[in-house]
């Protein structure tokens, strides 16, 4: 995503990185290896490939590639047997890199803020996610909706929420909603991850609901295996 959100919220460096050449906009139209790009992040718990706001480029360079959509399945492709989960994080449109994420990856996790336009947009994603697996991804499936930024006292929200349910509940599964709250903002301020920093076992729980569906999805593709 140009907009760095995940880097961001871990604490990392955009400056550094990029005018080293190890960010995700270096990787896939720079040729930069993906190895030497890494970052190990919350004391080596994971790795980051870092983004910034190069990547914002990349939009209309990708159309001038050959086969523009799957640049970064192909660089994924030189580590993906060296981690159990590489998770991809998206810019909220359907452009040229967020078709990179869904030719590269097996499954889906739609967030959706429990407001009327964020739903809107939820057709239309579903639609190109179709067309995807039909032109090039065909294993590649929908993990769920994951509503966002939810007030259960807000009428609105609350409506919301019974008309996601509604529409895709019968095909899709419909996670617990993400409540609005001050203190994921104090994570971000932190540069740690959410459930490092928010003791609340209510406000982590859909984020511990939806680590639990990867790995029974992770253990279901290495059964296929």
């Amino acid at each position: 995503d140009p907009q760095a959100s995940a880097t961001v919220h871990l604490g990392v460096g955009q400056v550094e990185l990029a005018e080293s050449g190890r960010t995700t906009y270096h990787v896939m139209l720079r040729d930069a290896p993906m190895h030497s790009a890494l970052v190990p992040v919350c004391e080596g718990r994971f790795s980051l490939l870092a983004s910034t706001i190069l990547l914002s480029a990349a939009e209309t360079e990708l159309i001038a590639e050959p086969m523009g959509t799957l640049v970064l399945r192909e660089r994924l492709a030189a580590v993906a047997r060296n981690f159990d989960v590489i998770l991809i994080d998206c810019p909220p449109h359907l452009g040229m890199m967020t078709l990179n994420a869904l030719a590269a990856a097996d499954a889906v996790l739609i967030p959706v803020q429990t407001e009327i336009l964020a739903l809107m947009g939820v057709p239309l994603l579903l639609d190109t996610i179709h067309k995807v697996r039909r032109r090039g991804n065909p294993e590649l499936r929908i993990l769920g909706l994951l509503p966002t930024m939810y007030t259960a006292r807000h009428t609105q929200d609350r409506a919301t929420l019974q008309d996601l349910h509604d529409r895709f509940g019968s095909t899709l599964r419909i996670f617990t909603p993400v409540p609005r709250s001050t203190l994921f903002p104090q994570s971000v301020a932190a540069g740690k991850p959410t459930v490092d920093v928010v003791e609340d076992a209510a406000l982590t729980a859909p984020y511990r609901e939806v680590v639990e569906a990867l790995a029974v999805f992770e253990n279901e593709v290495d059964d296929v295996a």
